[in-house]
């Protein structure tokens, strides 16, 4: 049910089905994201974090009230990877009041709302501004900077990675690489292209940051 409330039925085949375990009396509550069906809930929130379209973002800031301080976390991070930006981390701590949490669900929803009607492409280039790296628009003349943000926090660097694909038409098999390595992979890939992309050197902070 989870799934189907956030993934529209045209990608929900993208996102895999993980096998469920039914619950038996005596199994700790099903809430429990500990527990077969908890668990399922943090796998189909994550997955939909990797869809990339923008529909399920109002389901994912509701999930970020729930009770469970595992199912906010993981929705905080799958809503972060869909807008490209984030207000705030330990959303799963117990020690972060549930006023602070309220502000930064406020927070997120008014970027949501500022701006609802743009393309993802719109709302991912205001998400690498917001975050400090110059890429006003999803152009292959930015590489440089898309590259830089590879490796910089989780979702950025996931959006960064994803765009350059796309620029590019190039697919490495980077999973399970971290970001400063896929930032590394990047740099050498582009610097041996870039009369083929028209791009300058590559700036010496990138070239200190992925040497």
């Amino acid at each position: 049910a989870l799934l189907a409330a956030l993934v529209p039925g045209a990608v929900r085949a993208a996102v895999p089905a993980p096998t469920v375990v039914p619950w038996r009396p005596g199994d700790p509550p099903p809430e429990d994201p500990t527990t077969a069906d908890g668990a399922l809930r943090l796998v189909a929130i994550d997955a939909v974090g990797r869809v990339e379209r923008l529909e399920p973002c109002d389901a994912l800031l509701r999930l970020l009230g729930d009770e469970s301080p595992p199912i906010r976390a993981h929705a905080a991070a799958a809503l972060a990877t869909i807008t490209n930006v984030s207000f705030g981390s330990g959303w799963d701590d117990p020690a972060v009041s549930e006023p602070w949490r309220r502000q930064r669900i406020r927070t997120w929803s008014e970027w949501i709302e500022r701006h609802r009607g743009q393309t993802r492409e719109g709302w991912l280039a205001a998400g690498f501004v917001a975050a400090g790296y110059q890429v006003p628009q999803l152009r292959e003349r930015h590489a440089w900077e898309l590259v830089r943000a590879v490796a910089g926090a989780e979702y950025l660097s996931f959006n960064a990675e994803r765009t350059l694909e796309r620029l590019t038409e190039h697919h490495p098999q980077l999973a399970g690489v971290g970001q400063k390595d896929a930032c590394h992979y990047w740099l050498r890939w582009l610097r041996a292209r870039r009369a083929t992309y028209q791009l300058e050197a590559p700036p010496a902070r990138l070239l200190q940051l992925c040497p």
